[in-house]
């Protein structure tokens, strides 16, 4: 039943491609069924209106700084009331809140905590490196993090930074940053480090800015094995759609997103070259005379053999009883391909017949 209506929904999507095809100016079809994009270019009352609502929201006369910034974040939320000290055997007498401020502006900007003391006023360099060291780790900056995300999206004005009101649309990508300290994390890659190491510091955001997801590993891994760990991390907080670029997809995440209920919009190079599928035949779409036409039939009894193993994976990670990307990592590491992998790329297939299906469909 659930193969029926995905192939009533791909067959749905086809016909509307093909139906629209003579109304998009800005696709080009080939002998071969084969669609080519061309760029769009936006109109001008769009770019007046984006120039208008940034000169609106970030005057260029007017300056807020860092410091009152804080200064009324923790006002309104107590967000530093969340650094508490490590050790639960100490009291000692909570340091001012200026140092945690030093602190995380330290962290955020990439700055060395004893530089960071040197051009700060009235903070000494003990006292800051104190703080940083005692009353900061990752769990806790990311539980700050999630408070402020899930206050953030309790206010109307977020709302608003949305394309589509009560859609959220959430983006990823990776940043390789180099460095020249000791790090368990840092690999070596000549291309972006020369003949040092780096990590690479993989973030989620949406469009209101808001930073949903950040996580750190070797730049010698796939960016791909850490995408849905970021779709999965929040409890009450799930994107409807997601955009990454080809670093950041892979057949078993087109698979395991559209089963939890995430429209994954990749950034896809060479579109041209992608194949598409269906589970009827070719034929099929051939005597209807379209002239977009899936490439290749599926072999879907593939997938309900192994629907168990699909659901079982999918179960796991959208629990939270193991990480998306300590999964795959360990099904990668075997030489001989799992055999529950290969349904994985095969509903691929279903999805990139959606994803492509839905862009023809634009009357643009």
């Amino acid at each position: 039943m659930a193969m029926l209506r995905v192939n009533q929904a791909l067959n749905r999507q086809l016909e509307i491609a093909n139906r629209n095809l003579a109304d998009n100016p800005f696709l080009s079809v080939d002998v071969h069924g084969k669609g080519q994009f061309h760029k769009l270019k936006e109109e001008e009352f769009i770019q007046e209106e984006k120039t208008r609502l940034t000169k609106l929201l970030y005057p260029a006369d007017r300056s807020i700084s860092i410091l009152e910034v804080f200064s009324q974040l923790h006002r309104l939320t107590g967000i530093i009331s969340f650094f508490q000290h490590h050790s639960p055997l100490m009291d000692p007498k909570r340091p001012g809140d200026r140092l945690f401020y030093a602190a995380i502006t330290g962290y955020e900007e990439n700055i060395d905590i004893s530089a960071m003391a040197t051009i700060s006023k009235n903070i000494g360099r003990n006292s800051l490196e104190n703080v940083a060291t005692h009353y900061f780790s990752p769990e806790i900056l990311m539980e700050a993090n999630d408070y402020l995300v899930e206050l953030t999206n309790q206010l109307p004005l977020e709302d608003h930074f949305r394309r589509h009101s009560g859609f959220v649309h959430t983006s990823s990508d990776g940043m390789k940053v180099n460095v020249t300290g000791p790090c368990l994390r840092a690999s070596e890659s000549y291309k972006y480090f020369g003949n040092g190491k780096g990590i690479i510091i993989y973030s989620h955001l949406d469009e209101g800015g808001q930073l949903n997801f950040s996580t750190v590993f070797s730049a010698n891994e796939p960016e791909s094995a850490y995408l849905l760990d970021g779709l999965t991390y929040h409890e009450l907080f799930q994107p409807d759609a997601h955009s990454t670029d080809d670093h950041g997809h892979s057949p078993p995440l087109y698979a395991i997103s559209s089963i939890i209920g995430v429209d994954l919009r990749s950034r896809i190079a060479n579109l041209k070259q992608k194949t598409l599928f269906s589970i009827d035949m070719v034929s099929t779409y051939k005597e209807k005379g379209y002239k977009i036409l899936p490439h290749e039939r599926v072999n879907y009894e593939n997938i309900i053999t192994h629907w168990e193993d699909i659901l079982r994976v999918v179960c796991s990670i959208k629990l939270g009883y193991t990480k998306a990307s300590d999964l795959f990592r360990q099904l990668n590491s075997y030489d001989r391909q799992i055999h529950f992998i290969k349904p994985f790329q095969i509903w691929e297939g279903f999805s990139g017949q959606f994803i492509f299906s839905d862009m023809l469909t634009t009357r643009r």
